[in-house]
């Protein structure tokens, strides 16, 4: 059983399919600081609703993408994302101390950051099955790795539609 050393480097990125494209329309919400990889929301506040921020650990709705750029600090920066669009997947750890099992193909779960890094990623949460956002669609690293990468896709009760 090997085990993965997790770094900023394993932040959420595409995996397959349309992510040649990006989301645009959007701007850095307020005092965001979040890296490259987050998952991101639009922000709810009354006349800001274009700004885009992070999203929280057990998001289940509302999801953008994932920031394809980090954030400036400097509210209404334009800001670029990979779109969390049908079929479009990404890869990204599991959640910490986590292994892999071919059962965890198919299974909707939750995304969790992991704090432990800087900048913070984002990581699978397999555990959270309350929570979901997220379908795994394979397996990228060996059954048996811990913190091992997957492949998955964002749910469409997580997800709101690409407008561009």
């Amino acid at each position: 059983m090997a085990t993965r050393t997790v770094t900023a480097n394993d932040y959420m990125k595409p995996y397959a399919t349309n992510l040649n494209r990006t989301g645009a329309g959007g701007v850095e919400g307020a005092s965001q600081t979040f890296g490259l990889g987050t998952p991101l929301i639009y922000a709810s506040t009354s006349g800001h609703e274009n700004r885009l921020i992070v999203t929280g650990s057990d998001a289940t709705s509302g999801i953008v993408g994932v920031a394809s750029i980090a954030a400036t600090g400097v509210t209404d920066t334009p800001m670029t994302y990979w779109i969390a669009d049908n079929g479009n997947q990404f890869v990204a750890p599991v959640q910490s101390t986590g292994t892999l099992a071919y059962t965890q193909v198919g299974l909707q779960c939750g995304i969790v950051p992991d704090t432990t890094v800087s900048p913070t990623i984002y990581r699978v949460d397999y555990s959270d099955t309350t929570n979901k956002s997220v379908e795994i669609t394979a397996l990228v690293d060996p059954v048996g790795t811990v913190n091992g990468l997957v492949a998955f896709q964002f749910i469409s009760a997580a997800r709101i539609p690409f407008q561009g």
